[in-house]
């Protein structure tokens, strides 16, 4: 409901009755906060739990997940150990009743919460689950163990690194069924990329740009929720991407295609690796989607997929931000126009393009 706290030093965390306290400032520095914690707890005459504290450590446990080197949340090394083994005796057996099935992907499930472009791996998990009765052992089809080898091998990935620095730019992308796809970006500080990086996922938070009476300037429209004015027009940003889609598709589709475009541009540059990235999108659904690393809707569930597979390989974390069309600075692009030195350019449907390679979902 709120942005993410603007520190970079130190944060509290609370998870139902776990209090979490991360600092770069030191274990001495930690227990000195969480000294004070506790006696406040202990004014309140609120008891705890002391044999499950850890404080002023670099490795131990915390929330149900193992912290490497005060710099990674991994996967808890006994539950993972579990995890592998079960899924190996599944597949070994080649058959599993729902009940069980479910309850040892849905130990997957928890540490996908690390890493949440795992989530798009789960297809024929919830179409197995579903069958009745649930206590029935079944066979495995050939779907269900590709996907059962497919968790198997991304395990690596169950982790979060905490040390990801917000990348000095930021991005845009767009769509458009009457051209194709748009994407643009602009450089900043990392202080502004982690500022505007603080809104995503956040409800009624969006993002306007400074208007300078450059070509692709359009009016201000009424909007709901709380602007964030940025010091940037449309003219800091520079188009990357501005290409005809083949197919014709679903908006959404092709929403997820421009998003997936932008980010193999960026994966393309080494020192982009291993960043937080704002991207400033114009839709909704599909990011909000993305976010949470799965959907039902299958319109893009394919290209959600390999949006997955290209953050997982580059280790970018994105932070999607709402922008309203007016004030996105991809909408030209997207529309087959360029912009050349902040004039506006020709429009690229009368030049050839180099069509995408984006199919019908």
């Amino acid at each position: 409901s709120h942005p993410a706290p603007d520190v970079s030093t130190a944060a509290f965390a609370l998870a139902t009755d776990d209090v979490m306290h991360l600092t770069m400032r030191g274990s001495d520095a930690s227990r000195d906060r969480m000294a004070k914690l506790d006696q406040a707890l202990i004014d309140e005459g609120i008891a705890k739990h002391p044999k499950k504290d850890e404080i002023g450590v670099e490795n131990g446990v915390c929330i149900g997940v193992d912290l490497f080197q005060g710099s990674f949340f991994c996967a808890h090394s006994p539950k993972l150990s579990l995890l592998i083994a079960s899924i190996i005796e599944i597949l070994r057996r080649g058959e599993c009743s729902p009940k069980a099935y479910h309850a040892v992907i849905g130990v997957a499930q928890r540490m996908f919460l690390l890493n949440r472009p795992l989530f798009s791996i789960l297809d024929r998990y919830y179409a197995f689950t579903r069958l009745t009765p649930e206590l029935e052992v079944r066979p495995l089809g050939s779907e269900d163990v590709a996907e059962l080898v497919m968790i198997l091998g991304l395990t690596p990935y169950f982790e979060a690194d905490l040390r990801r620095e917000w990348a000095p730019m930021l991005t845009a992308t767009d769509a458009s069924s009457e051209f194709g796809f748009g994407a643009c970006v602009a450089s900043c500080t990392p202080t502004v990329a982690r500022q505007v990086g603080r809104l995503a996922e956040v409800r009624g938070a969006y993002v306007r740009l400074t208007r300078d009476g450059g070509p692709t300037d359009e009016p201000e429209r009424p909007r709901l929720g709380e602007p964030h004015r940025l010091r940037l027009s449309k003219r800091a940003f520079k188009d990357v991407i501005s290409l005809r889609h083949r197919y014709k598709a679903h908006a959404g589709s092709l929403e997820a295609s421009g998003l997936l475009l932008l980010l193999r541009w960026i994966s393309r540059t080494a020192r982009h690796h291993s960043r937080r990235v704002p991207i400033l999108v114009d839709a909704q659904a599909v990011p909000g989607a993305v976010a949470k690393g799965r959907t039902s809707a299958s319109s893009f569930k394919r290209d959600m997929r390999r949006i997955a597979a290209v953050t997982l390989a580059s280790n970018i974390l994105p932070a999607y931000v709402y922008i309203p069309s007016e004030e996105n600075p991809a909408d030209a692009p997207s529309r087959g126009v360029l912009r050349v030195r902040g004039k506006m350019g020709k429009r690229l449907s009368k030049l050839p393009v180099r069509k995408c390679i984006t199919k019908p979902s």
